[in-house]
């Protein structure tokens, strides 16, 4: 009689332990879900767009760079000889 008590027993334990986990493994699925849920309820700033239209085309690049003043490329030359 004694083994089948020390039987019961363990198979408490292992059904606690069994419950535990379960519920360890529910909870993380549910912090996923929301974390997905919230990332995807967010409208996200079109970053990569404004850059884009922000940004200078190559002409205009050109033409600054043709704009300076002859002094601040004389000043630019002395510092990339050293």
């Amino acid at each position: 009689m004694n083994n089948t008590a020390k039987h019961q027993n363990e198979h408490k334990n292992a059904s606690a332990t069994q419950k535990s986990f379960l519920k360890f493994i529910a909870g993380v699925i549910v912090l996923i879900l929301l974390g997905l849920i919230f990332h995807y309820s967010q409208d996200k700033p079109p970053i990569a767009q404004k850059f884009f239209e922000d940004r200078k085309s190559p002409e205009s690049y050109h033409e600054y760079k043709d704009n300076e003043s002859a002094k601040k490329k004389a000043e630019r030359n002395i510092f990339l000889q050293n």
